[in-house]
């Protein structure tokens, strides 16, 4: 009777410590998930900025990855407000991914037909 009592007694010293476990995990992952969409959404803020300097020094390097900064900004950032629940600025930047995306297509094309028209032009004698 006594050795029972005993491992009944260290079955719920385990169960309990196995709970306490689980809650200590859980608490932890929840604190890195929301430190990883906070760096999510400080990374799109760095993106957009890096577009709109991109855009300024059209000598730069990174003007031609202006569009790929401005699209992965503004979905870092709709990430981020989605998660803590600012919709108004998750349709601005969903608006902004879309901008980005029309005027990848436009640059696409014009690159298309400037590159059709010079090898046009080398053609004639």
């Amino acid at each position: 009777m006594f050795y029972s009592i005993i491992l009944i007694d260290l079955y719920y010293l385990f169960y309990i410590l196995d709970k306490t476990y689980s809650i200590f995990t859980v608490l932890f992952l929840c604190n890195m998930y929301k430190i990883l969409i906070e760096i999510i959404g400080w990374t799109g803020s760095i993106f957009v900025l890096t577009a709109y300097i991109s855009l300024l020094n059209r000598n730069s390097k990174l003007f031609a990855y202006s569009n790929f900064f401005n699209f992965f900004g503004a979905m870092f950032i709709a990430i981020n407000c989605f998660y803590n629940h600012a919709f108004p600025s998750v349709a601005l930047n969903v608006i902004w991914m879309g901008i980005a995306v029309v005027n990848y297509i436009k640059t696409r094309k014009e690159k298309a037909s400037r590159l059709k028209n010079n090898t046009s032009s080398l053609c004639k004698f």
